[in-house]
């Protein structure tokens, strides 16, 4: 029954691996139709990614090894070859699970069995049968079959076992604890955890309640972590939200409710400079002024080559 109960464990373990492998892990997309000049004039540089070309967001961040943005990113497995996101973070959660459990239960299964030569396979009766006498000589040679060689590779077994069952089952007590607090690797163990200040719901927020409301109330909900601390069973609220909640901001959105924020700003250092009498006031805009000075050094060195492709000069 145990054979069985660990053929099934490795076969679930195999295909959630599978999934996990070839799953989205939830990159980030470019926005249609808006080019990153674009965001650049609306938001602040440090809360872009000039290699994705999107607006980052609160729990996004730049894999070094996909080279692409992951939403909700808790670290990249080299187990999967995969980064682990909002979008398989819970198949991920899964597989190191039965993972855990198909070693535990091997492990347990060899140290139960550690005697089988005396009471399987040295004994005729019980090789009789079972049917091993059949199943042997279509593996290995009857000589493979000592008590020496049974013994060393029991004890090999058991040994890469506990090797490889402490690391699982550290990964999968962390991945717990990630779950119940709604909360990733990358985040708990962040060396500065509380830049809240950087992230981008907090520009967005800054507006009035009716305007969040009106442009991007399901925007930062998606981005920002739920707050389930005054339900019945957060715990629960939170490990829900960790498997099965993949929605992405929508960037599009995101650069819609900036754009307009800034245009309230303009106008409303339009009117203050048009009640200046004295023509000290500066005129307002909805560009960002870092963004506008990247802008204009880029239109300078196009403009110098195109010039030098006219033979006007070498850089």
């Amino acid at each position: 029954m145990l054979v069985w109960t660990q053929l099934g464990l490795f076969m679930a373990t195999f295909v959630i691996h599978t999934f996990s492998l070839c799953k989205d892990p939830g990159y980030l997309q470019k926005p249609k139709n808006i080019t990153f000049l674009q965001m650049m004039m609306q938001f602040d540089p440090v809360l872009l990614c000039p290699d994705c070309e999107i607006i980052r967001t609160d729990r996004s961040r730049h894999c070094s090894i996909c080279n692409q943005c992951t939403e909700r990113f808790d670290h990249h497995c080299p187990w999967i070859n995969n980064c682990v996101g909002s979008s398989n973070h819970g198949l991920f959660m899964t597989f190191i699970f039965l993972m855990a459990t198909l070693l535990l239960t091997t492990f347990v299964s060899l140290i139960v069995n550690f005697d089988c030569y005396e009471n399987n396979v040295g004994n005729a009766a019980v090789r009789d049968a079972s049917g091993l006498n059949f199943f042997m000589p279509l593996l290995l040679s009857y000589e493979s079959y000592s008590k020496a060689w049974i013994m060393t590779a029991n004890i090999i077994a058991l040994l890469i076992t506990g090797f490889f069952l402490l690391p699982v089952m550290l990964l999968t007590a962390i991945q717990t604890r990630n779950f119940c607090l709604n909360k990733t690797t990358s985040e708990r163990f962040a060396k500065n955890k509380n830049a809240s200040t950087s992230r981008t719901s907090t520009y967005l927020t800054s507006g009035s309640e009716a305007e969040i409301e009106l442009l991007g109330g399901s925007v930062i909900e998606a981005m920002q972590t739920r707050d389930h601390s005054t339900a019945t069973m957060p715990c629960l609220y939170n490990c829900y939200d960790m498997c099965c909640n993949s929605k992405q901001p929508d960037q599009k959105k995101i650069y819609l409710i900036q754009s307009h924020k800034n245009q309230k700003i303009q106008t409303r250092k339009a009117g203050g400079m048009h009640d200046n009498s004295d023509g000290s006031g500066s005129p307002g805009g909805n560009e960002n002024p870092i963004g506008v000075k990247i802008a204009q050094d880029l239109e300078i060195t196009e403009d110098f080559a195109a010039y030098e492709q006219k033979g006007g000069f070498k850089l």
